[in-house]
């Protein structure tokens, strides 16, 4: 074997260094597309995203998006997630990365596939959903969102299934959301009354489909009216849904319409979305109310929001509504620290920097800080709390000359390998160990973990990155620079979303290679 001490060698060391920091760039002749080799993610944990909110998060990095460190938090608190919780986690995770989503053409897809289930239906109808805010064209917003176009196919197949593909029902629906439809880019067509001698289900149809065509046509006061008729009619199979979207005409109208009449429309859609909850009986409608009502407390009174929030996020016990909730906290979250184009709201602010803070918005605020600034409190936190997150802040921001990193490493020493914390404090560990000079102690720690099955490429690659930097020779060296990627990706926008190597001819060959 080769001493590592040797000029050539040495050379040969700082290639390998480069190219291990710098990591791998695939790049194309045609232009600036540059692919990147990630080797360990850091602003979100390894895809699929299961076995991070099933209990196994690896090591925990500060620069995670909140969403991620509120699962690595509960974790550490002893909760887990069901599957529900868990695929409800994916799918916000999977939505603000906009990745493995279905584009909007697909789920306009769908409602041109129901349509052509109706007998002489033959032909196709554009998709649109977004529509100019003003008349100048300058902002656009999301009018006919994908689940209109899921929700009017669902209820074309209903309408299909219980009076017949051929029925005066189906079509009749069809002509109408088509209608609807139209409205969505730009000014289009109004669906007319259904004729005296329609079915009754047509009537109630239409009347519906008329106040959609006004919401999406942006005549909002015009869609109140109506949804309110339609809710005041008890025989009508729309008069619950209609109630919750005489709410939402008001709270669109606050979005898009005069500034001076917004208090008004929200307070009014406040006290339309109370009565939905105190007289539905539909659950998921509920939970629509109850999302809407939160996002009027967003932007009315945040402050009460974010307690209402990190109570329902800490409760033990599954959270039907964990998505939206987790989606909202951290968006006020983002404003208050400033990472949001909205500024915060002043009361949210006020009381935050206050320094009334749940424990939750602490720890991440804590944990996301720089070590001089946060140092002193994680670890007074840790000693008061004896807590395993607080105790995982504080060893993450500690150095080894710290008197205090004594007492952490002894604490992090104690850490089950079957605990969520465990990885994260081995690296730590190691971290310290390599800084007090003790390289024996951490290769030989190092050799154990990476014995481990099961660890995460994004983990395991930040171990073999500290077993390189203790090579005993050039062939230790060789051994742990080279290392599989985590993920292939562009990251034009910096969020590391991974490409997807089976649906990319020019990195099927590099599936499986370390580099």
């Amino acid at each position: 074997m080769k001493s590592l001490s040797s000029p050539k060698t040495f050379v040969l060391l700082l290639l390998f260094i480069f190219i291990s920091t710098c990591g791998l760039r695939l790049a194309y002749a045609c232009g600036p597309f540059t692919r990147y080799a990630i080797f360990s993610f850091t602003k979100h944990p390894d895809m699929p995203f299961d076995k991070f909110s099933g209990g196994e998060p690896g090591v925990i990095k500060p620069s995670y998006a909140r969403s991620y460190l509120y699962v690595a938090y509960r974790l550490m608190t002893g909760a887990r997630f069901t599957q529900a919780e868990q695929q409800a986690l994916t799918e916000l995770w999977n939505a603000r990365l906009n990745y493995g989503q279905g584009d909007e053409d697909e789920t306009g897809g769908a409602w041109q596939l129901a349509r052509k289930k109706v007998s002489g239906v033959t032909d196709d109808v554009q998709t649109e959903y977004y529509r100019a805010a003003d008349k100048g064209d300058y902002t656009s917003f999301l009018n006919c969102t994908p689940d209109a176009y899921r929700n009017a196919a669902k209820t074309l197949e209903e309408r299909i299934q219980k009076f017949g593909a051929s029925s005066d029902e189906a079509k009749a629906w069809v002509q109408g959301q088509d209608l609807v439809f139209t409205n969505c880019a730009r000014e289009g067509t109004m669906p007319t009354a259904a004729p005296d001698s329609a079915p009754q289900q047509v009537k109630y149809d239409r009347a519906y489909q008329i106040a959609a065509a006004h919401f999406y046509s942006m005549n909002y006061d015009e869609a109140r009216t109506h949804f309110e008729r339609i809710a005041s009619d008890a025989s009508s199979p729309w008069h619950e849904q209609a109630q919750y979207l005489v709410a939402r005409a008001l709270i669109r109208k606050a979005s898009i319409g005069d500034e001076a009449s917004r208090p008004e429309a929200l307070a009014q859609a406040e006290a339309q979305l109370k009565k939905v909850l105190a007289e539905t009986h539909q659950s998921a409608l509920k939970l629509s109310a109850q999302n809407l009502l939160n996002l009027i407390k967003l932007r009315m009174n945040p402050a009460q929001l974010m307690r209402e929030l990190t109570q329902s996020l800490l409760r033990p016990g599954p959270n039907s509504n964990l998505k939206q909730e987790l989606w909202d906290y951290t968006i006020l979250l983002d404003r208050y620290l400033g990472d949001s184009d909205e500024p915060a709201d002043e009361n949210l602010k006020k009381a935050l920097d206050a320094g009334e803070k749940d424990e939750l918005t602490d720890w991440l605020i804590t944990f996301q800080a720089e070590p001089k600034d946060s140092l002193e409190h994680a670890a007074e936190r840790w000693q008061r709390t004896n807590s395993l997150p607080w105790l995982v802040a504080a060893l993450s921001k500690v150095e080894a000359n710290d008197a205090k990193a004594a007492a952490l490493m002894a604490a992090a020493e104690r850490v089950e390998p079957a605990s969520p914390a465990y990885a994260t404090a081995q690296y730590h560990l190691i971290r310290l160990s390599l800084e007090k000079g003790e390289r024996a102690v951490a290769r030989r720690r190092l050799d154990s973990i990476l014995q481990q099955a099961g660890l995460s490429i994004s983990t395991a690659n930040l171990f073999r990155h500290q077993r390189m930097l203790l090579a005993t020779d050039l062939e230790d060296f060789l051994k742990y620079a080279e290392r599989p990627p985590a993920a292939y990706s562009w990251d034009d926008d910096g969020r590391e979303v991974p490409i997807d190597i089976k649906e990319d001819e020019d990195l099927k060959s590099w599936g499986g290679r370390t580099l």
